[in-house]
């Protein structure tokens, strides 16, 4: 293994091999003879390519893990939407309102809701997307935080809160309406100033705004910093990231294999 600086660290150490998207979530996304589809503006193609690189020391991959992703990935929708825990567990509380089809929820009052442990897991992934480029043909990182990266870094490593101006959207997907597959973390066109992205999991869309002109009612909602930590459950938003990423995935260049495998499953 290679030794380099780490960059949550920042000390020199040996890295060990990081993934972009937890590993487990590639498992979520394949089917029988089925590889996950992985897409961009330009290609798609079928991949068990896990994408990872050697970007930090073991004991800061640890904080990674323990602060929230082992949590946050055993607990995902599966394939068959027989089995969503995450869902099963906000199932049993009481939504606070009902708002044009979507459910408002208090994680403070859901039982078995690991707040912490679901707001460092999405942190990390953002946190990640912001220092690297995970890509061979790049070398500037997957998205521009600017100055909230390294504050990212210093929350989940314990050294100081959740960035004031960083704000965490939660939608959660019922079972029958999820799409099993992920969406790295991106940027999408916003107004007001402030920067959005977007990250999708198995039955979860994670949505930040990012900037000191974000608005009072996207800190309002915020589930990370919110004392009482709001959440929704609809179709309705993922209706429209599945909208957008059906327009990407049409607009791409599909592989000879995809098409082939595409084919051979419509028959």
């Amino acid at each position: 293994m290679p030794v380099g600086i780490c960059k949550m660290c920042f000390y020199q150490k040996t890295l060990v091999s990081s993934h972009f998207m937890p590993r487990a979530i590639y498992d979520y996304c394949r089917s029988g003879d089925l590889e996950p589809v992985k897409f961009s503006r330009k290609v798609a193609f079928c991949t068990s390519y896990q994408v990872q690189d050697y970007i930090m020391c073991k004991s800061c991959e640890d904080v990674l893990n323990d602060g929230g992703e082992k949590w946050t990935v055993g607990k995902l929708a599966t394939m068959d939407r027989k089995s969503f825990p995450l869902y099963e567990i906000l199932s049993k509380a009481t939504p606070q309102f009902e708002d044009g089809g979507a459910k408002v929820y208090q994680g403070v009052n859901v039982a078995g809701f690991e707040i912490e442990q679901f707001t460092h897991f999405a942190t990390g992934i953002l946190w990640k997307a912001s220092i690297h480029s995970w890509s061979k043909e790049k070398k500037k990182p997957k998205i521009d935080l600017g100055p909230y990266s390294d504050r990212l870094r210093k929350y989940l490593r314990g050294e100081a809160g959740f960035p004031e101006h960083v704000k965490l959207w939660l939608t959660i997907v019922p079972p029958e309406a999820a799409m099993i597959g992920f969406i790295e973390p991106h940027e999408r066109k916003s107004f007001g100033g402030f920067k959005s992205y977007f990250c999708y999991i198995p039955g979860v869309l994670f949505c930040w705004s990012v900037g000191r002109q974000v608005t009072t009612e996207l800190r309002v909602g915020c589930f990370a910093t919110n004392a009482y930590h709001p959440f929704f459950v609809s179709n309705n938003v993922h209706q429209i990231l599945e909208n957008h990423t059906k327009a990407d995935y049409l607009g791409a260049r599909k592989s000879g294999k995809l098409v082939k495998i595409r084919a051979a499953h419509n028959e």
